[in-house]
């Protein structure tokens, strides 16, 4: 697949786990209010599906949008990556684990495990912000338009709003 198609469609990917962030932090507000199985499911999911996103960024290295596959110099890459997330390769890579244990064996393949730690998405949204500016970045040194230069975390802040009060809205409206 041609580059200029890897990088928009790693920004897609990345807007699309930005969504599913954004919508499962507006919903955890109301975790514990939350009655019924429905508005759990709903959390979940948007968990659950940003997972997937970012495990196409960062979780599976055989994916075409895995960023060894997409950056021009991965290991340069890393080492920015790992610099501005302010952690070292152990760190990362304990991270990484949690993120791809659970993705691997609660969403992806759903084995039959009794319990497991639901791990953090905040470093995974960090990370996916950074691979987001790249791709825009790279897009731009290729000539080619970029119509929505915004960062993530903008994109996040302009939206957190709707998705409050749609989690609000969602929420209440499914208490009986």
């Amino acid at each position: 697949m041609p580059e200029i198609k890897k990088l928009e469609r790693v920004r897609h990917i990345s807007k699309e786990f930005c969504s599913q962030y954004g919508c499962f932090k507006s919903y955890s507000e109301h975790y514990d209010s939350m009655q019924g199985k429905i508005p759990i499911l709903i959390t979940n999911n948007f968990f659950d599906i940003a997972l997937l996103h970012w495990a196409h960024l960062f979780g599976n290295w055989n994916d075409d949008l895995h960023y060894r596959n997409v950056v021009t110099n991965p290991e340069e890459f890393k080492l920015h990556l790992l610099n501005t997330l302010g952690l070292n390769e152990s760190e990362w890579q304990s991270n990484w684990d949690s993120l791809k244990d659970y993705r691997d064996r609660r969403v992806a393949h759903i084995d039959p495990i009794e319990e497991s730690i639901v791990p953090e998405l905040d470093l995974a949204f960090k990370a996916v912000g950074i691979y987001y500016k790249y791709a825009t970045d790279r897009l731009i040194d290729l000539e080619e338009t970029v119509c929505f230069k915004k960062s993530l975390d903008t994109i996040l802040l302009e939206n957190s709003e709707y998705y409050r009060e749609a989690a609000e809205v969602t929420v209440g409206a499914l208490k009986i």
